[in-house]
């Protein structure tokens, strides 16, 4: 594996209610042992985990793939969403994970009606 892939362990919010889910979350993990403990530790009734094995810019991608699920979410008139908590696998550790409240003050939409997420300095 490059030194650039990294595990990373998605949380995902479930709504039983409306049958969907929500990225809430991801725990970024240098080794797969390290990503399946922090997944087991993590999920339960209506938390569930996924590991993925990502590279590049996957921190943007995250946040794409959250956009996607609350702009999902809110078309379906569910307005009782969640943040997207980025951490290490130390910091999980240190603090553990917790689900956040959204803060769309980084949301910027384009002409096209898509989500953008807004760069620091903008």
């Amino acid at each position: 594996m490059g030194e650039n892939k990294k595990h990373v362990v998605k949380v995902f919010h479930v709504y039983p209610a409306w049958g969907m889910r929500q990225l809430s979350g991801a725990v970024i993990c240098d080794d797969e042992d390290t990503a399946h403990g922090i997944a087991r530790e993590i999920k339960t009734t209506n938390v569930y985990t996924e590991i993925e094995e990502m590279s590049g810019d996957f921190e943007n991608d995250l946040w794409k793939e959250w956009a996607e699920d609350i702009d999902r979410l809110t078309r379906y008139n569910h307005y009782q969403v969640d943040g997207l908590n980025i951490m290490t696998a130390w910091e999980y550790y240190e603090i553990g994970f917790e689900f956040i409240a959204p803060n769309f003050d980084d949301a910027v939409f384009n002409d096209n009606g898509n989500f953008v997420r807004k760069e620091e300095g903008e």
